[in-house]
């Protein structure tokens, strides 16, 4: 997805699109060289930030780190909403990356703060995590 896409949507929107994309694709984005969470495994799979990339970017796809640092590299290849919003995008990114209960606890909890999260999608992925765990 383009930057300048991304851009002309809401921030529900994004973080609802980007949910309803991890759960089309059915399990989490892991690089399959160390099994660790990745915005692409090069096979058509994103993390759910992934999702809100430029995925013909090979740099920001194959980046190997969190948003926060990904931002902070790339400030002006990325989405404004997401470097607008990097502290929420930090707390998705939360949701596909962790295991620990209660750390996805917590993000839930920032992120309904923020924005007005598709309860069914959320619900979804979180069967899907568990599934994964």
């Amino acid at each position: 997805m383009k930057k300048e896409q991304v851009d002309q949507m809401s921030l529900t929107e994004a973080v609802n699109y980007a949910l309803g994309k991890i759960i089309e694709q059915g399990k989490p984005c892991r690089n399959p060289d160390n099994g660790y969470c990745a915005y692409s495994d090069g096979n058509g799979n994103h993390c759910v930030v992934g999702w809100l990339l430029d995925h013909e970017n090979e740099e920001l796809m194959k980046w190997d780190g969190g948003v926060s640092s990904l931002s902070e590299t790339y400030k002006e290849r990325l989405p404004k909403l997401i470097i607008d919003n990097v502290e929420l995008f930090y707390h998705l990114q939360g949701l596909h990356d962790y295991d620990s209960l209660a750390k996805v606890d917590f993000d839930i909890d920032v992120i309904k703060n923020c924005v007005d999260i598709n309860e069914e999608l959320l619900n979804k992925w979180l069967a899907i995590k568990e599934r994964n765990w």
